[in-house]
């Protein structure tokens, strides 16, 4: 198969942490990854070479201000030509080394595979690249031994590259290790992500008379937001929004067991009051959080033949109610979140409330990144412009394109801040 022709722009994404800002530009069938310290760069291609690849190579490494390294070890072979590389990578690599050279920067060669180390001896140019081979071991090759590509002479040259830049060869050895070990614990992120994302459901229930929009997004791989619709009888739905504190591995944990906790007691008692229901939640979770632990969670009983909503809130953010008038009202209620206290003081301080859900209307849940969200300015939207934005869309919207417009607002609030917290909004649209 040929390489896909790229038809729009790579799309590129920049992950800074303390030492290493790393950005990764997807290619249709490659990947190139820039990591860089403030002494250091290293470029990392993957996937199938092109001709578009190589210019994205000379034009990343044109911008990098320190010393460079290339790696293009994971280069895979295209099926029509059987070969990785073709001419074409020559020029470019040439066209880096005289800038380079120029700007008395030095550019590296990081493990080069053999295909390319043949493309270069063919041309005779082997030796004008500074070659740093992580495991400083060599490649046999069936050549003359007088020829300058005999396992002798390239570890030779292999050996001259520690000596004559020994400082720039260990930095690359330690960053490549470095990034090799971030690449394994992102990959088990990666895993995890698909895991959360299993446990939540995977497309709204379909109700006669209701229609239902729910939009999650994570501020890092994996999150500690959690949703979910519990089918209790054939009147009635059970239906569940909360957060965990933290982020990371440890909240997507709890956010697993608390979610599955409260829906197996809605599950088990299908005739339990939300109250109850939270309540025995708080006993089952008790044990297994911290006191650096907590979980927020709104659970509600919808009543679909009259259109009520009875719910109880554990700490989580209020539910709003938008009437056929288009004014939003936050509705009160009161609780404390799971899994910080006894449930002699859980179930004192937890309430119950009961709204309906008038023919046009709609009632959203969310957690507390919607409110939270920060913007370059450093404000936060907050529930006084989310109420004046809900007031301000149009009811004649299907209730995902009025969950959209509403969203349009935060994200264009939000502008090209990164977001500390996750965040989820439930609506639910009573036709």
């Amino acid at each position: 198969m040929r390489a896909q022709p790229i038809t729009t722009p790579p799309v590129a994404q920049t992950v800074p942490d303390d030492q290493v800002k790393t950005t990764v530009i997807k290619f249709p069938n490659a990947l190139l990854t820039k990591s860089a310290t403030e002494k250091l760069c290293i470029l990392t291609a993957s996937g199938l070479y092109t001709k578009e690849l190589g210019k994205e190579i000379e034009r990343a490494c044109f911008a990098c201000s320190h010393d460079t390294g290339l790696e293009l070890s994971n280069i895979t072979t295209n099926k029509t030509s059987q070969t990785k590389f073709d001419t074409t990578i020559l020029g470019f690599l040439r066209n880096i080394k005289t800038r380079f050279k120029s700007n008395n920067q030095q550019f590296l060669l990081c493990t080069p595979p053999s295909e390319l180390v043949d493309l270069l001896i063919l041309t005779g140019t082997y030796q004008e690249y500074t070659i740093v081979d992580n495991t400083f071991t060599t490649v046999p090759y069936d050549k003359d031994e007088n020829s300058s590509t005999t396992p002798k002479n390239k570890a030779k040259c292999s050996s001259e590259t520690q000596k004559t830049h020994p400082t720039i060869t260990r930095q690359i050895i330690e960053l490549n290790t470095s990034l090799k070990r971030t690449a394994i614990l992102e990959k088990g992120l990666e895993t995890a992500d698909r895991c959360v994302k299993h446990f939540l459901p995977q497309a709204p229930p379909r109700a006669e008379g209701y229609s239902f929009s729910v939009f999650y997004k994570s501020s890092e791989k994996v999150g500690g937001d959690f949703f979910d619709f519990v089918a209790l009888t054939a009147d009635t739905l059970g239906i569940l929004i909360g957060d965990v504190s933290g982020h990371g591995l440890e909240a997507a944990i709890l956010m697993g067991l608390t979610k599955k906790v409260i829906a197996l007691r809605a599950k088990d008692n299908r005739f339990a009051t939300p109250r109850d229901v939270l309540i025995q939640a708080n006993v089952d979770l008790y044990a297994d959080f911290t006191k650096y632990n907590f979980a927020t969670a709104l659970y509600g009983t919808l009543d679909l033949s009259q259109g009520t909503f009875t719910f109880a809130r554990a700490g989580h953010e209020l539910p709003i109610l938008l009437n056929t008038s288009g004014v939003p009202t936050t509705i009160e209620s009161k609780g404390i979140p799971l899994g910080v206290a006894q449930n002699k003081l859980f179930s004192t301080a937890l309430t119950q409330e009961t709204i309906t859900i008038p023919p046009g209307g709609y009632a959203l849940l969310i957690t507390d990144g919607i409110t939270e969200c920060w913007s370059p300015r450093g404000e936060t939207f907050g529930r006084q412009r989310l109420l004046f934005t809900l007031s301000q869309a149009p009811r004649t919207l299907s209730c995902q394109d009025f969950l959209d417009n509403v969203l349009a607002s935060v994200m264009a609030f939000a502008a090209t801040r990164p977001q500390e917290d996750d965040m989820t909004a439930l609506l639910i649209q009573r036709i």
